[in-house]
């Protein structure tokens, strides 16, 4: 093995989680939904062992803001990465029922 001679032969970390790691939080959101706090304790939690994750939270996706966790409605739950923020939203979006004839 060669070892690395410059900064342009070194291959460069990923820093976005993985479609795995992603459809196991969007999970965890769906069910918890309803209890923001433990949503948002379970996701910290899966997270620490994801080392591509930096930091966790309640936020905005709309205006881009943090929440407060003693938010009462928080919109969504934040997981950021160097390059990447993934928003969950707690609230899904209203589906209309199918009209019955």
């Amino acid at each position: 093995m060669a070892r690395v001679d410059s900064a342009n032969d070194m291959i460069p970390e990923i820093t976005k989680i993985r479609k795995d790691q992603h459809a196991k939080i969007k999970a965890l959101v769906e069910v918890n939904a309803k209890v923001p706090i433990i949503a948002l304790g379970l996701v910290r939690d899966l997270c620490k062992n994801i080392s591509a994750v930096k930091k966790v939270h309640f936020g905005d996706p709309i205006n881009g803001r943090v929440q407060s966790e003693k938010d009462p409605n928080p919109r969504s739950i934040v997981v950021h990465t160097e390059a990447t923020d993934y928003y969950f939203d707690l609230r899904p979006d209203p589906i209309a029922p199918k009209p019955t004839l």
